[in-house]
């Protein structure tokens, strides 16, 4: 995430901007100004060791009365979560309950953390700022720091509800702060804080005045009632248990047995209109995602199983970060496009729109403030000096979409299930084509199954309006092992539909020699599935395959079981062969 670096801005100015209390509280100049960092070790003491750094420093925070009671900063450098296995050096949890959370803490606890180096050649950005560089120093010691902090941060925004976070980052004698959105992370200058102390512990101070909101949880998800975990975990149990109804492999997934995620209650808004304009909030309770997203920056979709709290209903919760792009319509406005036009084979829909709060859409704040920045310096505002190169940042809005449980392709009963949802799914394909709309992103994770078998085609996220005048995209849309040979071997092309219906064959392909009877030497064929290298395109870098799969087609002796895939599947069971 080289580009996505923003500054380095003053540390007073970061105060100022991010970190201001709504509640009006006077910081304690008296106790601020005695703050020192003093007893912290440093580089050039004979001996010293990171590790000697940690309980010095928590040490700090947590005495000379910069804190309330409220919060705590813990040493847990010796300590990884469970699930992720990272350990962060310092962390910070909220005081109650106070000892558990030191010996078996869990990111969604979490509060902030904050990352220790001794030596100055792990810092991670660079010192002699050049407008024509970028922030992120290139050394071998800095990358592997600059990732840390975004495994971190990744970590921590996965398994919060969150439209930001606050880090801080201490090497050697300096401190920077940090705040983290799904569009970037914004970095000050250095701080020496042996010099400067009152910088260091008006953070800290200032850290412990904000409330929930001001330190960037999402205000529509709240934790959940003991009544509404019952909820969620009656709902799970009843449609497992009940023989009436197809089974999902993967639904024991919305429990998170290992206890890594709490319970939420999350509130969506449907989209007002003419006949309803002033709609009434949602309730859906969820708790582990299916697959938690890795990056701390981009879409950062979560899929969650939950339950409506009003229907009693199992649902599909998808929230994302889309980009804001006024030539590409959301989710929600895709799929009211496709409905109108009758489209077949997609999800059922309950409920879909932009987040907002108090009327307000959520929105990340990143690239909107540095832009507002720019203009500050142009103009030859005080304080505001030029910054760092950074990549194309976007402005990211939160969306989410309620929709019908929905199972996976793997759970085709036969191979005649899973040829005729392929079929369904080409049916959809051509019908929304001729409503202008296409999907774009066609794999083995979007192609799925009613609860009657039926082929849906999901996720429409990437879809695009074909009447629309747009500027193309900078890069491809897909998921690379299903893409069209053609958009594999030309990272330039236009993506057109016939790249959608050939995504089709090959997640039917992909599919049958994973989950059907095929013979024994099929898998080498899986190769061309991930088959890839980088190419010099226009003087880029970028990735190229396809090969393997045209080979594939066009000059390997097909198997009896691929040619019955090529001609519609057998009509009953599993592919058998000899």
């Amino acid at each position: 995430m080289t580009d996505f670096w923003v500054g380095a801005i003053s540390a007073s100015l970061f105060l100022t901007e991010f970190m201001t209390p709504a509640n009006g509280a006077a910081a304690p100049d008296d106790v601020l100004n005695a703050v020192t960092f003093e007893n912290v070790p440093q580089e050039s003491q004979a001996g010293v060791t990171e590790r000697d750094l940690y309980k010095p420093l928590v040490e700090a925070f947590n005495g000379q009365g910069i804190l309330s009671d409220r919060i705590r900063f813990f040493n847990t450098s010796t300590k990884k979560e469970d699930k992720t296995k990272l350990m962060p050096d310092i962390t910070c949890f909220k005081s109650l309950p106070f000892g558990p959370q030191e010996q078996n803490w869990k990111w969604y606890r979490l509060l902030i953390w904050v990352e220790v180096k001794l030596l100055k050649r792990y810092e991670a950005f660079i010192t002699n700022f050049d407008p024509a560089k970028l922030l992120p120093h290139d050394s071998a010691l800095s990358r592997e720091t600059q990732g840390q902090l975004a495994s971190y941060a990744a970590a921590q925004l996965a398994r919060q509800h969150r439209l930001s976070l606050l880090s801080l980052f201490i090497c050697g004698d300096y401190a920077r702060f940090m705040r983290w959105d799904r569009s970037g992370v914004i970095v000050t200058e250095r701080v020496n804080y042996r010099e400067q102390p009152r910088l260091l512990a008006e953070f800290l101070w200032r850290f412990d005045q904000l409330d929930d909101d001001e330190l960037g949880f999402d205000p529509t998800a709240r934790p959940a009632t003991e009544d509404e975990k019952k909820l969620l975990r009656d709902a799970v149990t009843e449609h497992q248990n009940d023989e009436t109804k197809r089974k999902h492999p993967d639904l024991h997934k919305a429990l998170d047995e290992a206890g890594d995620y709490p319970f939420y209650s999350i509130s969506v808004i449907p989209t007002a209109s003419e006949s309803d304009p002033t709609p009434t909030a949602r309730r859906y309770i969820v708790k582990a995602p299916i697959h938690p997203p890795e990056s701390p920056v981009g879409r950062a979709t979560r899929a969650y199983y939950g339950v409506d709290v009003d229907t009693k209903e199992l649902v599909c919760l998808k929230d994302y970060w889309r980009p804001v792009d006024n030539a590409r319509p959301s989710e929600s406005d895709i799929y009211a496009r496709l409905m109108a036009h009758n489209v077949p084979h997609l999800a059922t829909v309950y409920v879909a729109s932009d987040v907002t709060h108090n009327g307000a859409l959520q929105e990340t704040l990143t690239h909107r403030w540095l832009e507002e920045y720019k203009e500050k310096v142009a103009a030859g505002v005080a304080g505001y000096r030029p910054l760092c190169r950074t990549g194309n940042l976007r402005t990211y809005r939160h969306h989410r979409l309620v929709q019908e449980l929905l199972y996976p392709l793997t759970s085709a009963i036969n191979s005649k299930e899973l040829v005729t949802a392929i079929h369904n799914v080409l049916e959809c394909i051509i019908a929304a084509k001729m409503a202008d709309v296409l999907h774009r992103d066609v794999s083995a994770g979007n192609v799925m199954l009613n609860k009657n078998g039926q082929g849906v085609l999901n996720d429409w996220d990437h879809a695009i309006m074909l009447n629309v005048v747009r500027v193309s995209a900078s890069r491809r849309t897909g998921t690379w092992q299903f893409m069209s040979i053609l958009l594999g071997q030309d990272p330039l092309k236009i993506h057109d539909i016939l790249d959608d219906v050939e995504s089709c064959f090959w997640v039917l392909l992909y599919q049958a020699i994973h989950h059907m009877p095929c013979p024994n030497d099929s898998g080498k064929h899986l190769e061309m599935f991930d088959e890839s290298k980088l190419d010099q395109v226009g003087g880029v870098l970028l990735e190229t395959g396809g090969k393997g799969k045209r080979h594939y087609l066009t000059g390997v002796r097909h198997s009896r079981c691929q040619a019955q895939l090529r001609e519609g599947g057998p009509t009953q069971g599993p592919c058998h062969l000899p």
